[in-house]
């Protein structure tokens, strides 16, 4: 099986840098054989119990690694949420527009009737 190349892309959400991966990617890279680390290991002379020991840790450390991997499903729903808050931004920003001009003609047309 040959070796595959992952790109990888970042996006910024919520202060965090986090990369993007198809969820094959991700797979494919979260995945540590224990058991080959523990058998080079103790090839090299660690004790059987330590060498599994360290591949265990390992791959704790590398899962933890990708513990923060934004899918992109994740990136999709991310740009969801933003989208419904800036149309509910504009929805505002229009109504306090239309107010405020409404109010303004308002005071003008009073100011005139006046004089």
């Amino acid at each position: 099986m040959g070796s595959r190349e992952f790109s990888t892309s970042y996006i910024t959400t919520r202060g965090k840098l986090l990369p993007i991966f198809s969820y094959e990617a991700y797979l494919a890279q979260a995945m540590i054989d224990t058991l080959s680390i523990a058998r080079d290991l103790s090839e090299a002379g660690v004790d059987w119990a330590q060498a599994q020991a360290h591949a265990t840790v390992i791959a704790h450390a590398v899962e933890q690694q990708h513990a923060d991997v934004a899918t992109k499903e994740f990136v999709r729903n991310e740009i969801s949420a933003v989208r419904g808050e800036i149309s509910a931004a504009e929805t505002r920003i229009i109504r306090w527009t239309v107010g405020t001009t409404l109010g303004v003609g308002g005071l003008i047309i009073a100011a005139l009737a006046l004089f």
